[in-house]
């Protein structure tokens, strides 16, 4: 649109992103998801097995190489196809969010330090919001 200049269809001068998340979806994610869980430690109470599981799966599903390679500044290229597809990799951000809402069900990824109730929400429908079915496995 901004390149075909046509003023008639096009009067565009620039954009608006409310969502930063505009790569692949298992890059926002799944790839993302344990050095989330990390950072934010103290508000994500898992037991040590768990942990332990989604910090293997990070490694033998190739994020955390990626992440030190490509997510740097500045990047040393395009960034090739994402390392892993199978399910323990593509799930890894979903274990994660259904973990962390058994634990605190009104569980929000964008306010983590948000528990129930939540006083904001008259009707209580940010936990349903936040309660992610998980896809069936084939």
């Amino acid at each position: 649109m901004l390149n075909a200049q046509d003023k008639r269809y096009y009067n565009v001068s620039g954009v608006l992103m409310y969502d930063p998340a505009v790569g692949a979806k298992e890059l926002a994610t799944s790839m993302t998801v344990v050095p989330f869980v990390d950072y934010w430690k103290g508000l994500h109470p898992f037991n040590d097995s768990f942990v332990n599981d989604i910090r293997k799966r990070h490694q033998t599903c190739g994020y955390a190489d990626h992440i030190n390679k490509y997510l740097t500044y500045p990047p040393p290229g395009p960034q090739p196809v994402l390392p892993a597809s199978q399910d323990e990799c593509r799930y890894l951000w979903d274990d994660v969010v259904s973990a962390a809402t058994l634990v605190n069900p009104c569980y929000d990824f964008y306010q983590v330090a948000t528990t129930c109730p939540l006083l904001w929400d008259v009707l209580g429908c940010g936990a349903e919001r936040t309660s992610l079915p998980r896809p069936e496995r084939r």
